[in-house]
């Protein structure tokens, strides 16, 4: 098991997941952090160029094109001249609107909560309150048009926030299944990835133990995986040349050897040899020496 933890596949498989992991936690993160604000700010946009379509229609005009904003959009608009409605896509659209008759521009003079601002400039405000009736929160606009009426646009944050939910949940479910598939591919492609380096071991394995008939199979890729097999393939030739060359001259030293202990044996052979050959004229010459020595012998012929 600690072998198996120890694997470059593991290795590579785990550390890719971890950052794929990672990067999946920040987009969760980021999407409910951030997404709100997004959302809104896409939602202000899009109200701005509502209120530029409107101001480009005629009264007769206003039934057909508003209607079909207001139900493309999901939002509801009502146009206001002279404190009179002119036209309204839905109901009870001014009860939201109540103490919004004088538009205040200056966000830093405005009256309502800062934070709930979300656009105030050239005449238009976009705003986010709570209906006092209903407690439903919107985000709503109020607007001067040029034949000085006013627009007044309100849509539900419900709508807003139902679509954020289904959005972090969509992206949760999204990215566990791509978690698991990117996991069933990343041990895959880690697998391909150590094989070669598993053969390369393998292989200087058999090496280790003087073993250099396998070869690394080199393939066409190019890569440094790929060099490094080329590089081992001639080391094993080289080293295997090598070892042959030793081999040959250890058994010239061991000819040479085994001559050498022959001519040794032959010298003391000769030695011992010719040490018994002297030693016995010898022996008798130093017997008649000491004879003569000590006139053993008295006739002078002998002696001579």
């Amino acid at each position: 098991m600690s072998n198996l933890f120890k694997s470059i596949r593991l290795k590579l498989f785990f550390r890719i997941c971890i950052v794929i992991i990672i990067i999946m936690f920040f987009l969760i993160v980021v999407n409910n952090a951030v997404l709100e604000t997004f959302f809104y700010y896409k939602k202000s946009n899009k109200i701005l160029e509502i209120i530029e379509q409107v101001k480009l229609l005629k009264t007769e005009e206003y039934e057909k094109n508003i209607d079909y904003i207001s139900l493309e959009n999901d939002l509801d608009i009502s146009i206001i001249k002279d404190e009179k409605e002119i036209y309204s896509s839905g109901k009870n659209v001014l009860k939201s609107f109540s103490g919004l008759d004088d538009i205040t521009y200056d966000v830093e003079y405005s009256i309502f909560n800062k934070s709930d601002v979300i656009y105030a400039k050239q005449n238009i405000m976009i705003r986010k309150i709570t209906d006092s009736n209903t407690g439903i929160n919107f985000i709503i606009s109020v607007a001067e048009l040029s034949n000085n009426s006013k627009i007044y646009i309100r849509l539900p944050i419900s709508v807003i926030h139902e679509s954020l939910q289904v959005a972090s949940e969509f992206l949760i479910i999204v990215s566990v299944i791509a978690l698991v598939g990117a996991g069933v591919y990343i041990f895959i492609i880690a697998n391909n990835f150590a094989k070669p380096i598993v053969d390369l071991r393998e292989l200087t394995d058999r090496m280790k133990n003087l073993n250099f008939s396998d070869k690394y199979v080199e393939t066409q890729a190019g890569d440094e995986i790929n060099a490094l097999g080329k590089n081992i393939n001639d080391l094993s030739e080289k080293l295997q040349e090598t070892i042959n060359k030793l081999r040959k001259n250890n058994l010239e030293l061991e000819k040479d050897i085994e001559e050498k202990s022959k001519i040794d044996e032959m010298r003391k052979s000769f030695i011992s040899d010719v040490s018994h050959e002297l030693k016995t004229p010898i022996a008798l010459i130093q017997g008649y020496s000491e004879g003569l020595l000590e006139n053993v012998n008295s006739d002078p012929e002998s002696r001579k």
